[in-house]
């Protein structure tokens, strides 16, 4: 087997809040949609919300004409997919620096991992398969007269037969906290057998002083995974109760990597929501305080805040730990057994109830999705 690399299929520019839309090839084995986007910094990156680039991909899709999407997501499910498989970040050049340029790779996977001989999608068997991009991205978000450009790489395989299948990945639906202490029903559609099953908690501060109101502990406190109409139980458990590791759990350990601009009081996105290990050490400065000391709040949490940091200095942030963007995977089979995949029709009634936290936790949003396999047909 071979691998193809159609380096910069397409080339986009893209402004904010808009989508991009493009016909795919209408034949190849493609193992994977390699999106590079990169933008330039706005001056106070420090303070936006949302500083890296997968966190304003509001939809990424992959859908053929007449039939279901085969990829529906958002860009932190999109990531979290690859970091689960590989524990780490794929090729990027995350800079938080405010007035510098970053460049994230994200990859759409259609296999388990990339170059997946087994899984993947064959663009003959559909119809016309477009990819669609739409972005979130304010005004503020962006220096002034900016854009988001996309290097859009396609990764084919090559003498190989055609496989039957591929993965697909789809955010089945989503439910929002009206209120603390609430209970919401998920269930698992029978129409495909799933690899993986995960609760997305989407919380953002308001700004970069701001903790999030609503933190992943606190969205997702109680969990029961359960099948055979409640009769077989998975998981029935009050997940604050847990150590980091039992509460996260295989396979959502990581390690991320990546530059920040340290300034007291402000918060930086570990994107870690049990980090056990991290550290920020300087990384450039014109002019180096002697007593410089970049330290991070003890909790263990993703979103920590500098308790002493000079302004304009750039840090190397290292963190570990589990959780990958609030993600939490709460099923996942052996990688390398597809036919023993979790099968929801002969399970029958394969439900994940959920439950937030009895103090906070009140207006978050859980993303129910599955990872699960499809036919090349």
């Amino acid at each position: 087997m071979k691998l193809r690399l159609d380096r910069k299929w397409k080339t986009e520019t893209q402004t904010e809040g808009t989508t991009f839309s493009e016909a795919l090839p209408s034949a190849g084995i493609l193992s994977a949609i390699l999106l590079r986007a990169r933008i330039y910094n706005v001056n106070a990156m420090y303070d936006r919300p949302k500083r890296k680039i997968h966190d304003h991909l509001s939809k990424i899709v992959v859908k053929a004409d007449g039939v279901e999407s085969f990829k529906d997501y958002w860009g932190p499910t999109c990531m979290a997919e690859y970091i689960l498989q590989h524990q780490k970040l794929p090729p990027s050049v995350i800079d938080e620096m405010s007035s510098n340029y970053q460049m994230e790779t994200i990859p759409i996977m259609f296999g388990r991992y990339i170059g997946d001989k087994d899984l993947a999608l064959d663009l003959s068997k559909p119809g016309e398969t477009r990819l669609e991009i739409t972005n979130d991205f304010a005004t503020a978000d962006l220096q002034a007269t900016k854009n988001i450009w996309y290097d859009i790489d396609l990764l084919f395989l090559e003498d190989t037969p055609s496989p039957s299948q591929f993965l697909g990945t789809s955010q089945i639906s989503s439910h929002t906290w009206t209120a603390a202490d609430q209970k919401h029903i998920f269930k698992v559609p029978e129409k495909y057998k799933v690899r993986r099953i995960l609760l997305g908690c989407e919380s953002y501060p308001t700004d970069g002083v701001s903790a999030p109101s609503n933190k992943s502990f606190r969205n997702l406190r109680y969990l029961k995974y359960t099948y055979r109409s409640a009769a077989k139980v998975f998981v029935d458990d009050d997940l604050y109760r847990n150590d980091q590791d039992v509460f996260w759990g295989y396979p959502d350990y990581a390690e991320v990597e990546f530059m920040v601009e340290p300034r007291t009081g402000y918060y930086v996105d570990t994107m870690i929501d049990r980090p056990i290990l991290f550290s920020v050490v300087p990384s450039y400065s014109a002019d180096p305080a002697e007593d410089l000391e970049l330290t991070l709040d003890q909790r263990v949490e993703r979103w920590l805040a500098y308790r002493r940091a000079d302004a304009g200095f750039q840090g190397r942030l290292i963190a570990k730990g589990y959780g990958i963007l609030s993600h939490k995977c709460i099923h996942e089979d052996e990688p390398d057994e597809p036919a023993s995949y979790l099968d929801p029709a002969a399970q029958a009634d394969v439900e994940v109830e959920t439950g937030n936290s009895s103090s906070g936790g009140s207006s978050g949003t859980i993303r129910f999705i599955t990872q699960h396999l499809r036919d090349n047909a």
